[in-house]
């Protein structure tokens, strides 16, 4: 953002206390996938996103920002 010539004006993390978001995909739609491995990288993440699920492994923390651009500075 600074790079851009933006400025953060302010940022942190929250803790979203959600399952993994590869545990919601349902395995029947990744078992449609045509190429073979793509289809089986993803039911292998997912089965480790179930498996950690099913043990209480959260979400990890989410970061957010505000920012402003060059533009919107007031003098």
């Amino acid at each position: 953002m600074e790079r851009a010539g933006g400025r953060i004006v302010e940022s942190g993390t929250f803790e979203p206390n959600l399952p993994h978001y590869l545990a919601y995909i349902p395995q029947k739609y990744a078992a449609q996938i045509k190429d073979e491995k793509k289809r089986a990288e993803l039911l292998e993440r997912l089965g480790r996103a179930y498996e950690k699920w099913k043990n209480g492994a959260e979400h990890p923390p989410v970061g957010w920002l505000v920012a402003e651009s060059e533009a919107n500075r007031k003098p």
